[in-house]
């Protein structure tokens, strides 16, 4: 195995070929464009989810709950 690939040039199995901790363009692009505003953000939605906004509120406890282990959060537009 040369660079974590086997013979016929394909990576093992689990293994992408990426970095550890890498990360894509489009989460770089809109990390860019929130920087300096996560608090401004945050106390927009939670204002907005005390004012009884439904999508604000949902939004708000979702990123508190914790997600039981091994399942997947989707949360669904009303």
């Amino acid at each position: 195995m040369k660079n974590g690939r086997n013979t016929a040039g394909q990576f093992a199995a689990g293994d992408s070929g990426r970095p550890k901790g890498s990360r894509n363009k489009a989460i770089i692009a809109i990390e860019s464009l929130l920087q300096g505003q996560a608090e401004a953000l945050t106390q927009t939605a939670v204002t907005k989810a005390l004012e009884g906004d439904s999508v604000a509120l949902r939004l708000c406890i979702g990123a508190y709950s914790p997600c039981p282990e091994g399942s997947v959060r989707i949360i669904q537009p009303t």
